[in-house]
């Protein structure tokens, strides 16, 4: 699968709550560069700006992985499944 091959951490080995802890920290991650494109869009560093750009979108991309992989381990009723978190 390729989002397998381009991001190697979204395993289903992790449990429930590792997933959405990794959700979280891309998402963070994703909010500081945003922070950060602005800053530098401010002072005129367009080329900077854009890097922090893709370094969010790639975050933001990792995160809902991680949202999806979790997704898998929840029953239809949307809580999650009995067995092994």
């Amino acid at each position: 699968m390729l989002t397998r091959t381009l991001f190697p951490e979204t395993s289903e080995s992790l449990t429930l709550s590792q997933h959405h802890l990794k959700a979280a920290n891309h998402l963070d991650i994703a909010a500081r560069a945003h922070m950060e494109a602005a800053r530098l869009f401010e002072s005129g560093e367009q080329k900077a700006a854009e890097l922090q750009i893709d370094i969010a979108r790639v975050n933001v991309l990792r995160a809902g992985l991680q949202v999806i992989e979790a997704g898998k381990k929840m029953s239809p009723s949307g809580f999650p499944s009995k067995g092994p978190d």
